[in-house]
């Protein structure tokens, strides 16, 4: 099914999507709620102010995005990429960071550092 250039509301429900695609949309207050979310790729999206609760992220990759104010809350971010994002007031809490990399430092690294044990 396509849909382009309509302004509309969709509700989807159990249904499977897998490989759609999603180019120009706006999707500002949308709810996305109990969603299998692994091994998508986002590319060019505004996701501030984006709350990601209890999310299966794992291995999905994020390109030239916007994440500011974004909260990830014991979300699943494994193997996860986020590449040239913009973090600016991002929360992240009860998320399993073991592993962890920014800009190839590990973040129990940074932690430690920062914390003065290292």
């Amino acid at each position: 099914m396509r849909i382009e250039c309509r302004v509309e509301k969709i509700d989807v429900a159990r249904a499977d999507i897998a490989g759609s695609t999603f180019t120009d949309v706006n999707m500002s207050g949308t709810v996305i709620e109990n969603v299998n979310f692994s091994r998508v790729q986002v590319s060019q999206a505004n996701l501030a102010g984006a709350t990601f609760d209890d999310a299966a992220i794992t291995g999905s990759s994020f390109h030239n995005v916007n994440l500011c104010g974004a909260r990830f809350e014991e979300a699943n971010l494994q193997h996860a990429v986020f590449q040239n994002a913009s973090f600016r007031n991002v929360t992240i809490r009860n998320c399993d960071t073991e592993g962890m990399r920014i800009n190839g430092i590990a973040l129990e690294d940074l932690m430690a550092a920062y914390e003065g044990t290292a």
